[in-house]
């Protein structure tokens, strides 16, 4: 498969799967294959946390009603630059959205699992945490946890 078909098939599965739980219109070829209308904004000012190690939170600036949230971890041996295109991507589409590293390149799918646990524990958190820019703005029943190979985990 060619380079940059898998990250796009891939892209418009997790987006149609992300618009089961958004909060508008259903979604369409078009407005899934770019930025969406909401302007993103990041931080990396939470409390740390042992499962994962730097991580960064996007998020829409505003939106009408509150929003889902999406943790994401890499892949065996990946970092967080090999995936943060997903955080201002998604959150362009009204999603806050929490991009994380591994502690150890090499850890194993149980610790990667244990890490996105973690954040959406955290993210979860943001809603409720004084300071955050998330806060009252997340949605308890709209989540999803995505991850590459070796970091898969249901929640």
């Amino acid at each position: 498969m060619n380079r940059w078909l898998f990250p796009r098939v891939l892209l418009l599965a997790f987006s149609v799967l992300l618009a089961s739980c958004a909060n508008s219109s259903p979604p369409t070829v078009e407005s899934l294959s770019g930025d969406g209308e909401y302007q993103v904004m990041t931080y990396t000012d939470f409390p740390d946390v042992p499962e994962f190690g730097d991580a960064t939170i996007y998020y829409p600036l505003d939106t009408r009603g509150s929003i889902g949230g999406v943790a994401i971890a890499p892949g065996y041996t990946e970092r967080q630059s090999h995936i943060e295109w997903w955080g201002p991507l998604l959150a362009s589409h009204g999603y806050a959205v929490l991009v994380l590293d591994t502690n150890d390149r090499r850890d194993r799918p149980n610790l990667r699992a244990d890490a996105l646990i973690a954040a959406v524990r955290t993210l979860k958190a943001e809603n409720s945490r004084n300071g955050s820019p998330l806060m009252g703005r997340i949605d308890a029943g709209k989540w999803q946890s995505w991850a590459t190979p070796w970091a898969e985990v249901a929640l």
